[in-house]
């Protein structure tokens, strides 16, 4: 059984749209969220820039999966503090170093999304 995230909150994320915040402290290596996935094969048109790639981060990925929750407000950084895996079936997002309350959990994004999408990095 797969429960609500307790930790985490959407908010405001400056220059960035919205995002996923601690509200309380989150340790390293602790599971921010699971989620449930939807296998998007083919890559839905307009979706194609919100999901993930399985392999991850793989250029010619075996499929594209959206993740339900609050998976898909993750924000992209350079020096994330989360991370993520997937076995298929559930996406666990988790904490790569210590998380301070207030603190955006950010992810990095698969290489390849800025170079398909056009989209420069904030």
């Amino acid at each position: 059984m797969i429960l609500p995230p307790k930790k985490i909150c959407i908010k405001d994320s400056p220059g960035k749209g919205r995002g996923v915040f601690a509200t309380e402290s989150i340790s390293a290596g602790e599971v921010i969220e699971l989620s449930y996935i939807k296998i998007l094969n083919p890559v839905i048109e307009h979706l194609d820039t919100h999901c993930y790639s399985f392999p991850k981060w793989s250029k010619t990925p075996e499929y594209n999966f959206l993740p339900f929750g609050y998976g898909i407000v993750y924000n992209h950084s350079d020096e994330a503090n989360s991370d993520w895996e997937c076995d298929g079936t559930i996406m666990k997002i988790y904490a790569t170093r210590d998380i301070e309350a207030g603190e955006e959990c950010c992810i990095t994004y698969n290489p390849y999304f800025w170079e398909a999408t056009e989209t420069k990095k904030i």
